[in-house]
């Protein structure tokens, strides 16, 4: 009589109660978030051959086979896999508590050791730093004027007076859209019809520019390098009384500045004098075309008014600069000015040099070499003359508000200014086997040699999951069936226990015989 027996029992109830181990720690788990289910996987061990077994027909007068004759030696853990199945949603109150819906891990860090998680319950730390509740930072790109950069810790800048900033931005472009109505010519000028405005300006006086000498006007606020707001204004006029108009109706307009904010070297009455212009308005009152002209030193002599230089966009484009708070200059500012049609071609047609060589012939102004006009842009339909919109790029400081995350993973700043600005794009990895990531606690998995290398890629793109903000995906462990597997479990034991007991009653027996 062999021990084989109690060890095939005590193999057992030892594998079993790893395996209620795996039950146990599913069931603790039920309420940890990102946590994954476990499930034991059991394999049969090595069988041991019956000598008097017969083998291929062996011993047999009809020589039929019978096939082996093994004993198995028990049970043995083949493996605790992880079910990476998705866990449900719950909803959360921070912006910062994150589920990934699909494919995908969190990157996390910390001393130069990488970590992935499911488990998305993150808190910016006093250093600002987005980090796990082990203290790990979460990984991902910032981005600076909408372009993201390399991977590391995700971290907002916040200064020594706890707060995020957002610098100033001084203003690069000015958009107006305007209806003009009036058909007076209130700023008449015979010999330059075309630049009566600027002609009338006077910055030696306030205002520069009388009620009477224009028929619509329009102020901007914008910003300049530090951040202060300032004002532009820019005022329109009808031009009447001109040679080969060819049915076309004209406006003109120049922009200006307060002359007491001009930081330029210029004097006199061009003080606040930026820009001057027209613009053609072809026979269904919209705008075709447009002309800019830039000043020299004396703003008087229209011959030193040279045709405007024009932005990437194909804007007209003019400098300015304003005085600081100490009296002294600023640095020039470029601004563009968008009033409802663009010149991708960045060329004026005429050869004309300066705006003193116009005079009244409309067949001088040196229109736009490929004149786009906009989805919306100025018109010149007859009645009240009105603002319909304005916009420019600009701001002053701001300080970070609240946050937003979308779900391609990019963090949105909401500022005090008003202004919103992209800060990072939190990054997620996946794996070529899941099944082979490694367990180091804390809900973090690590890469191994089985799960292959982390593939980092942009949630919400193909074969990567989505970021769900303000939710936590919950732990994917189903109590029934863990319920269900602690029992089959208990009895398993319960049964090779049995088989222990039983055996050692026969050795006993066997024992007795003898007396």
């Amino acid at each position: 009589m062999g021990l084989t027996a109690l060890y095939t029992g005590a193999n057992g109830m030892k594998t079993l109660s790893t395996g209620m181990q795996v039950v146990g720690n599913n069931l603790a788990n039920v309420n940890t978030v990102g946590f994954k289910q476990q499930m034991a996987i059991y394999q049969d061990m090595l069988s041991t051959g019956v000598s008097s077994a017969s083998v291929n027909g062996a011993g047999r007068a009809d020589g039929a086979a019978v096939g082996y004759a093994q004993l198995g030696m028990g049970v043995s853990m083949a493996e605790v896999r992880t079910i990476h199945r998705q866990g449900s949603f719950d909803i959360a109150n921070e912006v910062t508590d994150l589920g990934i819906g699909g494919i995908g891990f969190f990157g996390v860090s910390r001393n130069g050791v990488t970590h992935y998680t499911r488990a998305g319950n993150f808190r910016f730390d006093k250093s600002g730093y987005l980090t796990d509740p082990s203290g790990f930072r979460l990984q991902g790109k910032p981005i600076v004027n909408g372009v993201a950069g390399g991977t590391g810790d995700l971290r907002l800048d916040i200064n020594q007076n706890g707060k995020v900033v957002l610098p100033a931005s001084p203003t690069q472009s000015v958009r107006l859209i305007s209806n003009l109505g009036s058909v007076d010519d209130l700023a008449s000028d015979t010999s330059d019809p075309f630049f009566s405005l600027a002609k009338t300006w006077d910055g030696t006086q306030e205002p520069p520019l009388g009620n009477g000498a224009f028929s619509h006007s329009s102020t901007m606020r914008v910003y300049d390098a530090d951040g202060n707001a300032r004002d532009l204004t820019i005022y329109f006029d009808a031009v009447n009384g001109v040679s080969n108009a060819g049915g076309n109706r004209y406006f003109e307009y120049i922009v200006t500045m307060p002359p007491s904010d001009d930081g330029r070297s210029f004097s006199g009455a061009g003080k606040g004098l930026l820009l001057a212009g027209t613009l053609t308005f072809g026979s269904g009152n919209t705008l075709t075309d447009m002309t800019a002209f830039v000043p020299g030193q004396d703003t008087s002599n229209l011959s030193s008014w040279a045709p405007a230089s024009f932005s990437a966009g194909g804007l007209p484009q003019f400098d300015v600069s304003f005085l600081g708070q100490g009296g002294g200059a600023g640095g020039t500012q470029t601004i563009s000015l968008d009033l409802g049609v663009s010149n991708p071609g960045g060329a004026w047609t005429s050869t004309a040099t300066s705006a003193g060589a116009v005079g009244n012939n409309a067949a001088n102004l040196p229109g736009m070499a490929q004149a786009t006009p906009g989805a919306s842009n100025t018109t010149a339909y007859n009645g009240a003359s009105s603002t319909l919109l304005q916009r420019q790029d600009g701001y002053g400081e701001g300080y970070l508000q609240n946050l937003s995350i979308g779900r391609d993973g990019v963090m949105t700043g909401k500022f005090s200014n008003g202004e919103s600005a992209d800060l990072f794009q939190i990054s997620i990895y996946r794996f070529t086997s899941e099944f082979g990531l490694k367990r180091e606690g804390g809900n973090h998995f690590s890469a191994t040699n089985a799960s292959g290398a982390a593939q980092e890629g942009v949630p919400a793109s193909e074969n990567y999951g989505y970021i769900a903000a303000k939710s936590l995906e919950q732990s994917n462990v189903d109590m029934a069936t863990e319920f269900v597997n602690m029992i089959v479990t208990q009895r398993g034991f319960q049964s090779n226990s049995k088989i222990i007991t039983t055996q050692d009653q026969m050795i006993q027996h066997a024992l007795q015989m003898k007396r």
